[in-house]
């Protein structure tokens, strides 16, 4: 009677299992730290393909322009020599006296936007008061300068917004220890899709405004994670360019060929590092790409309300900023198709 051979006999099979328990013992020691599940994958890619991983090269990401060197030039105006005095009876009168003061001509950004809001808001009430008093020629100054503000009110968002400390804060991958703590993602979230929706508002010429609820917004966005998440980005990038580059040395020096039973790297390839690629890699990819369409759809609404006044310095950051997302984006597109590749690579040869 004839016997069976055992499959352990198989050559093909015993290469397999052994290269199955080497993946065993690659799992249970993983490595620690942020590229962790890469160090891991690449460690797993090279016991299959029989390369040598070598190391990365981590893209630094650019950090945005400081917010002195994107800061538009707001003119004076001829509230800054007019006597609050003569303003008696306006609500407006209140308005110049924190304008002209020395802690309003020192004023930050956004709380110079606040103020020339203020300004914006009470100034036709007083222009008509004023006329009403046969004060012609104080109504046509304050006309005249209202005019000057709605002018230069882009300007002024954007100073107190993209331009500002706060939004730079919010694109760097590590803030300064201390110097606004990082806030939960819904947080910043909802502060980004709120001060847009104010800008439109303004903009619109409804000038209402609270101090203190811009200034809480502006922190929440500071404390976001959007130069977190580009870093993450490229950082994964940078890993999977490398995976690329292993798949390419080994179809060069030996095709995986799937039709050889004692490959037994095409066949665990396959099965095993896409289901490692699948199964951690890909849900993590996918988390940073919701993230990237939550954050950079505000971000984009507001370049493009305020795309009149902003800045070449900040425009050409804005441009290698977006053209690095496109293709960021992709990197993990791009080795699942390396990796399907691979059973052509063999056919071709």
């Amino acid at each position: 009677m004839r016997q069976r051979r055992s499959a352990r006999s198989t050559p093909g099979n015993g290469l397999r299992l052994w290269c199955c328990m080497a993946l065993g013992l690659l799992l249970a020691c993983q490595p620690s730290g942020p590229d962790a599940p890469f160090e891991t994958y690449l460690s797993m890619l090279g016991a299959t393909l029989s390369v040598a991983p070598p190391n990365p090269q981590l893209t630094r990401t650019s950090p945005p322009p400081l917010a002195e060197s994107v800061q538009l030039d707001i003119p004076a105006s001829h509230l800054d020599g007019l006597d609050f005095l003569a303003l008696s009876g306006c609500t407006l009168q209140a308005t110049v006296l924190k304008r002209n003061s020395s802690l309003g001509r020192a004023a930050k950004p956004s709380q110079r936007l606040l103020l020339e809001l203020e300004y914006l808001d009470r100034a036709p009430a007083c222009i008509s008061h004023l006329r009403g008093g046969n004060n012609d020629t104080l109504a046509d100054l304050l006309e005249e300068t209202w005019q000057q503000q709605q002018a230069q009110l882009p300007a002024l968002i954007f100073n107190a917004t993209l331009g500002s400390d706060e939004y730079r804060a919010f694109w760097l991958a590590a803030p300064a220890p201390g110097q606004y703590p990082r806030v939960s993602r819904r947080a910043t979230a909802v502060a980004l899709a709120a001060i847009n929706k104010q800008t439109r508002r303004w903009l619109d010429g409804d000038y209402q405004a609270q101090n203190r609820a811009l200034e809480l917004l502006l922190s929440e966005v500071a404390g976001g994670d959007a130069g977190a998440l580009l870093q993450a980005l490229s950082r994964q990038d940078d890993w999977l360019a490398t995976a690329n580059l292993m798949l390419k040395q080994r179809a060069v020096h030996s095709p995986l060929c799937l039709a050889e039973k004692r490959d037994a790297a095409a066949a665990i390839l396959p099965t095993v590092m896409r289901k490692y690629f699948i199964g951690v890699l890909e849900p993590r990819a996918a988390r940073l790409d919701r993230r990237y369409h939550q954050l950079l759809p505000p971000i984009a609404a507001l370049e493009a309300q305020l795309a009149a006044v902003l800045p070449q310095p900040y425009r050409h950051w804005m441009d290698d900023r977006n053209q690095r997302f496109v293709i960021l984006a992709t990197a993990p597109h791009r080795h699942l198709d390396q990796l399907d590749h691979v059973p052509q690579v063999c056919a071709t040869h």
